[in-house]
This record gives structure tokens, C-alpha cells and sequence, in this order.
């Protein structure tokens, strides 16, 4: 079995994963190990699930790219280190199954799409 944030709750995230999300900026992402496991911080309302469990394993995902990763349902989420940050800062990007796609925003307003189903 593979060494995962699981087998390790209290060490928390290190280098050795990857951090990907469906659209930047924002802040719903998950943390990809080397094995292709996906781990969900912890988002209780209550402290002591949390400590108690802080990285929820979500299972593997399927690879499309070393850029890319598609849950089981269909929803496609990129590696933030892939998106140049000083490019992210001047507009909305969506994760689709080639990488990030600047999103267009009309009269000032972008909508931004539903996660999805993990």
C-alpha cells in the first residue's frame, strides 16, 4: 500500500503532493499523491473531525495528463503549478481536459461553474 496522508494524519501535507483544483483563482482544490490518490482537506464545522481526520482519501481518479485529473463523475481539475501565476491574476481560468482555459467574462460579471460531483 502506498504511503498516504492517511497513514499519516498528524504529518499533514508535504511536497510529495501536488495540489490541483477545477478553476483559479479559488480555493476548493484537492492534494494528488505520486500513486494518483486524491485527498480532501478537511471541511467540518466541527474542530474535532478534523483533528481527528484531517485529509479525507477520496480514492484514485483517472489520469488524462500529467496536467490533469478527471473525477468519477466527469469533472476535470488541473494542477495549479501548471497555470503561470501572473497570468491567474488577470482573469478566471477553468480546468477542461486539454489544461486551463481563460474563462470570458461579459459586461463585468464570469460565472463561475459548480464543482461537481467528486
Amino acid at each position: 500500500m502506498p504511503q498516504s496522508i492517511k497513514s499519516q494524519p498528524n504529518k499533514g501535507i508535504t511536497n510529495n503532493y501536488d495540489y490541483y483544483s477545477p478553476w483559479s483563482p479559488g480555493d476548493v482544490g484537492v492534494y494528488v499523491d505520486k500513486d494518483d490518490y486524491i485527498f480532501d482537506p478537511c471541511m467540518s464545522r466541527f474542530p474535532e473531525d478534523c483533528e481527528k481526520k484531517p485529509y479525507i482519501n477520496l480514492g484514485k481518479w483517472q489520469r488524462i495528463s500529467d496536467e490533469v485529473m478527471q473525477t468519477p463523475k466527469g469533472t476535470f481539475f488541473c494542477r495549479n503549478e501548471s497555470l503561470k501565476r501572473e497570468t491567474s491574476t488577470n482573469g478566471l481560468f477553468s480546468c477542461t481536459k486539454e489544461g486551463w482555459v481563460k474563462k470570458s467574462c461579459t459586461q463585468g460579471r464570469c460565472v463561475m461553474g459548480g464543482m461537481g460531483d467528486l
